[in-house]
């Protein structure tokens, strides 16, 4: 995979892990995982997504409430 565009999806991951958007930062770190070369970006891409899917599941246990 084209390494201009694993980089792209992670930075729009980390723009969009700002911006507090769960699920397109899931989406993008989900490809950066799938496509990445690299052991490190495969690795911070975990993290991120790790994160997110754990903000999720905060906000929706939130809106059960």
């Amino acid at each position: 995979m084209n390494f201009q565009t694993v980089s792209a999806h992670f930075e729009l991951s980390t723009i969009y892990q700002k911006l507090g958007m769960w699920n397109k930062v899931i989406s993008h770190t989900d490809y950066v995982i799938n496509y990445a070369n690299r052991t490190d970006w495969e690795h911070r891409a975990q993290y991120i997504q790790k994160q997110a899917k754990a903000s999720l599941a905060e906000n929706e246990s939130l809106n059960e409430n």
